[in-house]
């Protein structure tokens, strides 16, 4: 059977799928599997057909900040191969996914190619750089600000759905330690603000958030 991408998320056109699937090969990953580590050089880029990957960095004390997440129809560290710098964090799959693996050399002759495969990444990577900036400005806030922004972004991203999050991975998008990240969810919780089972939270009171987001 010929495979074929979701042209919804890759935005591409039908002889451009094709092109793509050419160029790589499908992989697929079993949850906690690692695909490359911080300062390794980038000898394949992948695309993820399905599942999350999840993008995290060391800090000099040791800790683990989860700093990028991507989904269906989403690419990640192109930059790094554009400009041949190595990875600048490191990668694993948080779910099962599959990907479409594409080693870096025949990922630039692609984007060389391929206009609307490029016109493409730019499109996602200008709102990535833009998020970037705004999360160092964000670094200096209060912990419960930078939670109540964080769970904003995700429920809009998810569209209202469950944040298909655990605990500790929330905590260590807002660089704050687990228990102070399940004592104030416990909170706003006890207050109607949120519901959640495991490995998962959903917003119920946006406006309630938006309060803290707002406080000095």
């Amino acid at each position: 059977m010929i495979q074929t991408l979701n042209p919804h998320a890759f935005d591409l056109s039908d002889e451009d799928q094709r092109a793509l699937l050419a160029f790589g090969e499908t992989q697929r990953l079993a949850k906690g599997q690692r695909l490359y580590g911080e300062g390794e050089s980038v000898s394949r880029l992948w695309f993820v057909r399905s599942g999350r990957v999840h993008l995290t960095k060391l800090s000099s004390s040791g800790a683990e900040s989860l700093v990028a997440f991507y989904g269906p129809g989403q690419s990640f560290c192109v930059a790094a191969a554009l400009i041949g710098d190595p990875f600048p964090c490191s990668a694993h799959a948080a779910t099962e996914v599959e990907l479409v693996s594409i080693p870096a050399e025949r990922f630039l002759e692609l984007f060389e190619t391929l206009p609307g495969f490029a016109k493409r990444l730019l499109r996602e990577m200008a709102p990535q750089f833009c998020g970037a900036h705004c999360d160092c400005a964000l670094s200096v806030e209060r912990v419960d600000k930078r939670l109540a922004i964080t769970l904003l972004r995700l429920d809009e991203q998810f569209q209202g759905s469950a944040i298909p999050f655990t605990r500790l991975e929330l905590a260590q998008m807002v660089n704050t330690t687990v228990e102070s990240c399940i004592r104030k969810l416990s909170t706003w919780t006890k207050a109607g603000w949120l519901d959640g089972g495991r490995g998962e939270v959903r917003v119920l009171d946006r406006p309630a958030l938006e309060t803290i987001v707002m406080s000095d």
